[in-house]
């Protein structure tokens, strides 16, 4: 099969967004918080043909300016959390930041570092052209979390689950 990306198929739909299939195959469930909103922007910046290096800094400034950061996981680690929420908040990204560890990859703490992890489980890819490095986003074949995180038969089962709620949600 044939890779299709943003920038060699382009894209038909009205308005950008993250593609469905990072739902459908769960990314969500094992991605630290905020990715959803990391690859919808580096998605934006795909299409409107900027090279790597001007997504970091376009990413740098949107993230001062929307307030995108990882999960301060470290320094959570540090404070006792007794707001429900950010307690629950901070076991999933416990949680998130063990199958990254258990997959040979490092938790985020930069918005670079949220890009890198990104390219590095195969979401996006990179492109030389002219001397210039670009970001890709492929479309087909989506990368599934179990080719890219060592996932537990519970992950794993849990990640089926998410697939077959999203296809159920939407009538499929």
């Amino acid at each position: 099969m044939r890779i299709q990306t943003i920038l060699s198929t382009g894209w038909s739909e009205e308005y950008v967004q993250v593609p469905a299939v990072f739902f459908e195959f769960g990314w969500n469930l094992y991605l630290p918080h905020g990715m959803n909103s990391v690859v919808l922007s580096v998605v934006t910046f795909i299409y409107q043909g900027y090279s790597k290096s001007e997504i970091f800094m376009f990413m740098e400034q949107e993230a001062q300016r929307l307030s995108i950061e990882p999960f301060p996981l470290a320094e959570a680690q540090k404070k006792s959390l007794n707001h429900s929420h950010h307690n629950h908040l901070y076991l999933r990204e416990q949680w998130c930041e063990s199958i990254l560890m258990r997959s040979s990859l490092t938790y985020p703490t930069t918005i670079q570092d949220m890009i890198q992890l990104l390219i590095d489980i195969g979401i996006l890819i990179e492109i030389s052209l002219r001397d210039i490095i670009y970001l890709d986003l492929i479309l087909k074949p989506f990368p599934r979390p179990e080719e890219s995180l060592l996932l537990t038969p519970n992950e794993n089962r849990e990640a089926r689950r998410q697939n077959a709620f999203y296809w159920n949600s939407k009538g499929g």
